[in-house]
């Protein structure tokens, strides 16, 4: 019977005839059935196709076939894991993890999938003979393309992490450039921390910015910068949680600054990848160096169209506010006003400005 469900190669299996494809009614009795197909699901072997279906899906028995999955041309990030034997299980696996990700009309089979993230589409396919996997993400812009990613790594880490000894090495083709051999996420990354710009890879024509190569696939970006006076600082480690909550990435220095890189430029570097910064104005007034970073913000903000929202922290009264001449440009936009706390009507309006 397994054979014959591999010759049909659509994967799926009726809970119904469980107890006709395990045969041996004493070895597997039908109460135990439910046990076993919850095993399975632990271990990312089958997902149900729907809760009501009666049907699960299990990618072992897919057809090995690779079907027309009809990209469009475009712009795609490429991204591949290179392993010293490809582990057959590993794209079953990553199939059920991901199935909530599937596109409207499913496509997958034995060795890939076609996914949906981030409004991305996303196509994986395993190549057994040469052990790797490949990443192929086509999207509207390089943001959304780089969040997808992001995405996958954190799939295939977690099935990666779950196999001892495993030899994998993520790498990244040089755009345009097919002949040249895909280069070492780890050392771009390793270049970058050294402060390396430019590299010649060998094989490759031409000298590569090793920022540009990274900033396709390493997701920097963040929703909303949260500029405050360090004395505000409970308040905006409360106010990034409630953000988190609401899936908006809030760069927090606390949260976000890298051991041992100077502070200051990274701040700058961080004010100029998130999509938004939100001044928070407290109790204690304007700090030093939220000064200046207003006035970089407001800098970009006029070149770049980055949205700068001004916000009220609880307690603080409005008729009071004495604002440094960098934050009289404020005055020009919608402000954000908690009065006594972080309330429901409010946040929803600074995510509305933070997503806009």
């Amino acid at each position: 019977m397994n054979h014959e469900l591999r010759a049909n190669g659509d994967g799926k299996v009726l809970v119904a005839d469980f107890e006709k494809l395990l045969g041996d009614p004493v070895r597997y009795p039908r109460e135990r059935h439910r046990f076993l197909i919850d095993l399975m699901r632990k271990f990312d072997l089958c997902f149900a196709l729907s809760e009501d279906s009666g049907q699960l899906l299990v990618p072992e028995l897919l057809s090995p076939n690779e079907p027309d999955i009809g990209w469009d041309i475009g712009e795609y990030l490429n991204f591949q894991f290179h392993y010293s034997v490809l582990p057959r299980g590993l794209m079953p696996r990553f199939i059920v993890r991901t199935h909530h990700l599937l596109t409207k009309h499913p496509t997958y089979w034995r060795a890939g999938v076609v996914l949906e993230i981030e409004g991305c589409r996303v196509a994986v396919r395993g190549d057994g003979l040469a052990s790797i996997m490949y990443i192929q993400i086509q999207g509207v812009n390089t943001a959304d393309r780089r969040r997808a990613l992001s995405v996958v790594r954190d799939h295939f880490g977690a099935i990666h992490s779950s196999m001892p000894r495993l030899a994998v090495e993520a790498k990244i083709p040089l755009p345009g450039e097919p002949e040249a051999p895909p280069v070492s996420f780890n050392h771009l990354c390793r270049l970058e921390r050294m402060g390396q710009d430019l590299y010649w890879f060998e094989g490759s024509e031409k000298q590569w910015s090793i920022r540009e190569l990274l900033h396709g696939t390493v997701d920097r970006e963040y929703d909303v910068f949260l500029c405050h006076n360090k004395l505000d600082k409970p308040a905006a480690k409360m106010l990034s949680g409630i953000l988190r909550e609401r899936n908006i990435r809030a760069w927090l220095d606390v949260n976000d600054l890298t051991p041992g890189k100077p502070w200051q430029a990274e701040i700058a570097e961080a004010i100029s990848f998130c999509r938004s910064v939100a001044v928070l104005m407290g109790p204690s007034g304007a700090g030093i160096w939220q000064v200046e970073e207003v006035r970089l913000a407001l800098s970009e903000a006029a070149t770049l169209k980055k949205i700068v929202i001004p916000l009220i922290l609880p307690g603080m009264n409005m008729s009071k506010i004495d604002l440094p001449a960098e934050y009289r440009y404020l005055k020009q936009r919608t402000w954000v006003v908690f009065e006594d706390e972080f309330d429901e009507e409010n946040i929803e309006k600074l995510c509305k400005g933070i997503k806009s």
